[in-house]
């Protein structure tokens, strides 16, 4: 049995219900199950392979949903292979509309907004969306050729300077709820954990380094519209030690420090210019056409360097991480890269392969002032947590009793005692103080009591407490306490006997038999420690079955 159990829905291929369930627990039991996912509009592919005999029941076309990683995923059975008794699925994310669909030319008469663009190729508002970093941008931009939805978008946020995030939410029964579109401004998709190094020899294997001067040029020469040239600019580029970097002369732009360190013949020559002719532009004034030629001559005069790194770190889609090779490398290579590609294994949660973009060497890593931020930045990326402790616990019998609630704050290890404040939140009602008394006569069955810490003005951690008030039997009846087990609070993998589960449920009443209905049940997350009278207990844990006994109010198990 697999030790990372997920869930996958099989919907028809309208999605109107459930055909079955790959689940190695009580379902159809999957073998393997490969999550491919990209940055390019967080798009993902799976492939499942699992043994059968059927090939009516699942087949292209049908849609496979499911949770993890904290997100939602509703993807397209795109092909169904079987040989033997194996079957192999592969399902692609994003709607088939999106796929599928095309759109020709287009010329707004206005510029737009990239909102108004999305809704423009999307007439049936299939797509919500959520966040918008460049929502006060206008843009005019026009089409003349034919490409998918999905290709139309994705050159719509290039214009916008954008990364786009196809998000699904999902409906209690897998039902696809919303399909919606954050847009990003360029880079910002993902975690900035360059504070964060991932070094090889643990994580990583090695990251691999080759360079070459195969396309590498020292000058670079073009013309304007009708014959447009740089002759007369006499631009000049400076290193930060002052030395000459590039300068144009006539039509042409030079980079003098490449010429000397990659001479075309040798020292021998007066010329050793590799001149790249860049043809004719539609540039119309110097200053354009300048620009264009000084960012080409900066891509072509230094060696095309190539960076590969083998192995696998659990991080997110678009994340920025700092790589370092110390052991292939002297002195030791420190690289900042982003994750453009990510496999998962998820049979067993785990990242399997993990792919880089954007790297930049990053010379300064080990200078001292440098090292220094970099501890700055780790200094600061280290959360802040809560510690609760009671004199009397979080459970009531009989709406009597009290209990006093006092909170630590640490940030890691260090407790933080200057400037702390404290909110204490109970139904609504807020309660400023370094502790709070929660009177068992105010509660209902349960509350949850949410406890906030303030450093100077800021909010920097929260944490929450499930109150319970228990009542006896009427009448000297029995009152049963009925526990229950699942994956979350929606009563996934609902068991009445299964204790490994995150989530534990309860609820109380006369009769002896456990309901098998998850929304009976009251769930709280099994592993949220609170401190007792000074010993930290992990609220329900260690509590079983049993039963409260009017007579004498024992907890029998």
């Amino acid at each position: 049995m697999s030790k990372n159990n997920v869930r996958i829905a099989i919907r028809d291929s309208t999605d109107s219900h459930n055909v079955a369930f790959f689940d190695n627990k009580s379902g159809i039991k999957y073998k393997s199950a490969n999550l491919q996912r990209f940055l390019a509009g967080s798009a993902s592919i799976l492939t499942l392979k699992y043994n059968s005999k059927d090939i009516d029941s699942i087949r292209s076309g049908c849609k496979l949903a499911f949770r993890y990683k904290a997100r939602d995923y509703w993807l397209n059975v795109m092909s169904f292979e079987k040989k033997g008794y194996e079957v192999e699925l592969t399902a692609y994310s994003l709607g088939l509309e999106l796929n599928n669909e095309t759109r020709g030319e287009h010329k707004p008469a206005n510029a737009m907004s990239i909102a108004e663009y999305v809704a423009y190729y999307d007439p049936e508002h299939a797509l919500t969306i959520g966040v918008n970093e460049v929502s006060d941008k206008l843009i005019k931009l026009e089409w003349t050729g034919t490409d998918t939805i999905l290709a139309r978008l994705f050159s719509v946020a290039n214009s916008f300077d954008a990364e786009l995030d196809f998000n699904v939410e999902l409906n209690d029964d897998y039902s696809l709820k919303r399909q919606v579109l954050n847009i990003y401004r360029k880079g910002n998709l993902g975690t900035n954990k360059v504070s964060q190094p991932v070094r090889v020899g643990k994580e990583l294997k090695v990251i691999n380094y080759s360079d070459n001067i195969k396309e590498l040029r020292t000058a670079v020469r073009a013309t304007g519209k009708d014959g447009l040239t740089i002759d007369g600019l006499n631009k000049k580029i400076y290193d930060d030690n002052k030395e000459l970097l590039y300068y144009s002369s006539g039509m042409t732009v030079y980079a003098p420090q490449s010429r000397d360190r990659f001479p075309s013949v040798g020292k021998s020559s007066n010329d050793n210019w590799i001149v790249k002719d860049l043809g004719e532009t539609q540039y119309e004034t110097k200053e354009a056409l300048w620009g264009y030629m000084y960012g080409e001559i900066q891509k072509i005069s230094v060696p095309e360097i190539t960076y590969e790194v083998e192995g696998a770190i659990d991080a997110g889609i678009g994340d920025t991480q700092t790589l370092i090779d110390d052991k292939h490398f002297e002195p030791a290579l420190y690289v900042q890269a982003r994750v453009s590609e990510l496999e998962d294994d998820i049979l067993t949660g785990k990242v399997t392969k993990s792919t880089f973009i954007n790297f930049e060497r990053q010379y300064s890593q080990i200078a001292d002032e440098l090292q220094k931020r970099v501890n700055e930045l780790v200094e600061a990326s280290i959360p802040y947590t809560i510690k609760v402790s009671s004199d009397n616990g979080t459970v009531f019998k009989n709406a009597t009793g009290t209990s006093t609630f006092k909170a630590r704050v640490f940030k890691g290890e260090k407790e933080i005692t200057s400037d702390v404040s404290w909110r204490w939140a109970l139904d609504g009602v807020v309660t400023v103080g370094m502790q709070y008394l929660a009177k068992a006569s105010t509660i209902k069955n349960t509350a949850v009591l949410t406890v906030s810490a303030y450093v100077g003005n800021k909010e920097v951690a929260t944490t929450e407490i499930t109150l319970t008030n228990v009542n006896d039997g009427a009448d000297g009846e029995t009152s049963y306490i009925h526990f229950a087990y699942a994956d979350d609070d929606k009563g996934t993998n609902f068991s009445l006997t299964d204790k490994n589960q995150q989530f534990q449920g309860y609820y109380s009443d006369c009769t002896e038999a456990d309901s098998t209905d998850y929304k009976k049940y009251k769930w709280v997350d099994r592993w949220a420690k609170i401190e007792v009278g000074g010993s930290n207990l992990i609220v329900w844990k260690n509590m079983k079955h049993g039963f409260v006994n009017a007579a004498n109010g024992n907890l029998a198990t």
